[in-house]
């Protein structure tokens, strides 16, 4: 999240963008949205 600059929950849509780019084919879309919750929420 870091990488891009996504710091905050506003930054979402930006995380989610470049992680389903980069695990296209690899991963759920759910998983990776679950995930980019995680790390914006700091959990």
């Amino acid at each position: 999240a870091a990488q891009i600059g996504a710091v905050q929950q506003s930054d979402f849509g930006k995380l989610m963008g470049a992680a389903t780019k980069a695990l296209k084919g690899k991963a759920d879309g759910s998983m990776i949205q679950q995930a980019a919750k995680s790390l914006l929420s700091g959990s």
